[in-house]
């Protein structure tokens, strides 16, 4: 089995380039986080930040019921259905500076991998990543099967069992973001836990020869933007309706349009956040809200699919 090249899944799920400026502002509250486990290298910035994202999410009101397609995203209508969706989904948080393949274990023991011939993302655009989901991991444990995958998490294996093992690592945008953006990342890379309709063999045969799975459903893979697009040949657009991006443009649109309790900066911040968001996603997205492309399918499957 070749190993070559496979580490190149580990960044597709990437996360969006931020808007704004830092926040020096920091939630120290307890509660609203505790479905998350820090990993012992993330750095007390990344962890005060994440920190600031939930709190952020748990003090403001945002009012679903007023935008469409909230409910079926996000299973409800209020703050506890976002803590929700993101408790099914985000369940580790690593560092910007951790060291991904280093954490890998096959049958417990470390692997070696080839560096990648080619990065997903730039080096400019790198700067900008606000967080990566190793939902990508599970199409990794298919692929070695039936040798058994683990990933280490503050000194213990953690089987991968799913696109939902939920393990995010904060980028470098992550930390200077405000947290409105903070939140709207961290709900983009919930929906990369998803694996909606199962996982197709072909892409386990693919992962298996350390290339790049066709499909995007499962765990919502980006595509690069096209010649012409603000970030042309980057991994940061969807070819899907009701991607990763889609989330973020509902939830932003939804802070824009709803909270009555956020200052007029987060409501212009948030407006624009879902105007970017929006421009990622390549199909029609008036057509897509409007309910054309049917609505958001927000499930997760380990099945392996024929095709």
């Amino acid at each position: 089995m070749r190993l070559r090249g496979m580490l190149l899944f580990l960044a597709i799920a990437a996360g969006i380039a931020l808007i704004g400026c830092k926040d020096d502002e920091v939630w120290r509250g307890s509660g609203s986080a505790s479905f998350l486990e820090f990993d012992s290298e993330l750095t007390p910035a990344e962890a005060g930040q994440v920190n600031a994202a939930m709190g952020y999410l748990s003090a403001r009101t945002v009012q679903g019921e007023n935008v469409r397609w909230f409910r079926e995203i996000f299973g409800g209508v209020d703050v506890p259905a976002l803590l929700g969706f993101l408790e099914q989904r985000l369940h580790y948080i690593l560092s910007g500076n951790t060291k991904i393949e280093s954490r890998v274990r096959i049958n417990a023991e470390p692997v070696v991998f080839q560096p990648r011939q080619e990065s997903l993302l730039s080096e400019e655009d790198d700067s900008g990543r606000g967080a990566t989901n190793l939902a990508s991991l599970w199409f990794l444990k298919k692929a070695v099967e039936p040798e058994k995958l683990q990933f280490v998490i503050n000194d213990q294996l953690i089987s991968v069992e799913s696109t939902r093992i939920g393990i995010i690592q904060l980028g470098p945008a992550f930390v200077t973001a405000p947290p409105p953006i903070q939140v709207g990342v961290l709900l983009h890379e919930g929906r990369h836990s998803d694996c909606t309709g199962g996982i197709w063999k072909s892409d386990i045969l693919r992962t298996r020869e350390g290339e790049d799975p066709l499909g995007v459903s499962c765990g919502h893979l980006h595509a690069r933007c096209p010649v012409g697009h603000e970030y042309a040949g980057l991994y940061a657009c969807d070819e899907e309706a009701w991607g990763a991006y889609s989330v973020n443009f509902i939830y932003w649109a939804a802070v824009a349009r709803t909270c009555t309790d956020c200052p007029e900066e987060e409501r212009v911040l948030t407006e624009a956040a879902a105007l970017d968001a929006a421009t990622r996603i390549l199909v029609d997205v008036p057509a897509m809200v409007r309910g054309d492309f049917g609505a958001p399918d927000m499930t997760s499957s380990t099945e392996v699919q024929p095709r």
